[in-house]
C-alpha cells in the first residue's frame, strides 16, 4: 500500500504495528491512514481499524511512500476528495 500520511517510527528501534484505515484508490492502489490515537486505551481507533501498518524502524514513512499493511477486514471505499469513507454496512468482515 501507500502511506496516506506520515508514520513515525518507534523511538526504541523496533517494528511498529499501527492501527489504520485501508482504502482502495481508483487506480487500485491501497492507501493506509492512521485510524486515530494508538495508545492501548484508545478503543475508537481499535474499532475503526481494518488493517495494521508495519512501520519499520528507522526514518519515518512519509506520505506517498510504500508501506506494508495487513488487512484485518474489508477495504473502505474512497470518496471523491480522496478521504476514506465509511466502512461497509455490518462492519469489516461482514
Amino acid at each position: 500500500g501507500v502511506a496516506g500520511g506520515r508514520f513515525a517510527s518507534s523511538s526504541d528501534g523496533r517494528l511498529s504495528l499501527t492501527r489504520v484505515l485501508a482504502s482502495a484508490r481508483a487506480d487500485g492502489r491501497v492507501v493506509v491512514r492512521s485510524a486515530g490515537a494508538q495508545e492501548s486505551h484508545a478503543l475508537t481507533a481499535m474499532a475503526r481499524a481494518n488493517a495494521l501498518a508495519l512501520v519499520p524502524a528507522g526514518p519515518a514513512v512519509e506520505e506517498g511512500q510504500d508501506l506494508t499493511a495487513w488487512l484485518l477486514g474489508d477495504l473502505v471505499g474512497e470518496t471523491a476528495g480522496g478521504a476514506a469513507g465509511a466502512p461497509p454496512a455490518g462492519g469489516a468482515g461482514a
